[in-house]
């Protein structure tokens, strides 16, 4: 496993790259390579049980978005999409498969519409979209989520945000809820006061996913929020290549919720 930090505009990120098991190093050029990309408030560690299978057979690339985990906190103008692509050209990677869910899925598309030419495949897990109308019940949510860290305090944040209908489901499996309470231990709830310089995608993918022709999957889990339900559906309508799975017994982090199956599906897939 290669890990490190890489220099991208105006920062750095850090990422783990890990190379096919099952094949020599000549074979392991040529194997595809699978981007996992985190949920918002979590980082890289998130994907271990995915990492575990799906290194066996493809190189997997994971990293953590700038804030999270090991990447600084950004205090200059960037682009998550962006960051991605000088990511995988520092790597000197020519085309991925991009993997992401809840805020990653968000990343996933926003590349995979920006950099067709970049991209073998896109999987879609619990998605959100950018330019998603916000008066949701998970941008509500959130918005107290702001409120709480900025009159209680982080941990009071972090112990509110533990509450959400995202993580529920996650009591049935005390491995991944335990990884969860440990990613978010770590977590500086840095986005929640108003410091990050994000900038938003060129093409609105609300309106326009015509440059995704690549095969797609998107899933989600039935007991999950209605937005990420919604956009899920949005996606799968809007583009053409696309297969929709929904899965019963499972909310939102479904690739810690029914590990197994999902990983089932995604190697099926691909």
């Amino acid at each position: 496993m290669e890990s490190g930090f890489t220099k991208i505009s105006q920062g750095k990120i850090y990422y783990e790259y890990y190379k096919a098991i099952k094949t020599s190093q000549a074979e392991s050029r040529q194997c595809p390579t699978i981007v996992l990309i985190h949920g918002n408030t979590l980082d890289l560690r998130m994907w271990e049980p995915q990492i575990k299978f799906l290194s066996k057979q493809y190189n997997v690339l994971v990293y953590d978005m700038r804030g999270f985990g090991k990447s600084p906190i950004p205090d200059e103008p960037y682009s998550r999409h962006k960051d991605l692509l000088e990511l995988i050209d520092s790597l000197n990677i020519k085309k991925v498969i991009v993997v992401g869910i809840s805020l990653g899925a968000l990343v996933a598309v926003d590349f995979a519409n920006a950099y067709p030419q970049k991209t073998l495949g896109l999987i879609a897990l619990s998605p959100v979209i950018s330019f998603w109308q916000s008066n949701t019940e998970l941008g509500l949510y959130w918005k107290k989520l702001i409120e709480i860290q900025k009159t209680k305090g982080d941990k009071a944040a972090k112990n509110f945000w533990l509450k959400a209908k995202l993580f529920e489901n996650l009591d049935k499996n005390i491995r991944a809820k335990s990884m969860i309470k440990m990613i978010l231990a770590d977590y500086s709830c840095w986005n929640l006061k108003g410091i990050d310089p994000r900038i938003h995608p060129q093409i609105d993918p609300t309106k326009n996913l015509d440059n995704i022709k690549c095969k797609t999957l998107i899933m989600f889990g039935e007991k999950d929020m209605q937005v990420f339900i919604d956009c899920a559906k949005f996606l799968h309508e809007k583009i053409k290549n696309s297969k929709l799975i929904a899965i019963q017994d499972a909310s939102h982090l479904i690739n810690l919720e029914r590990i197994d199956f999902v990983n089932k599906i995604i190697n099926n897939f691909l």
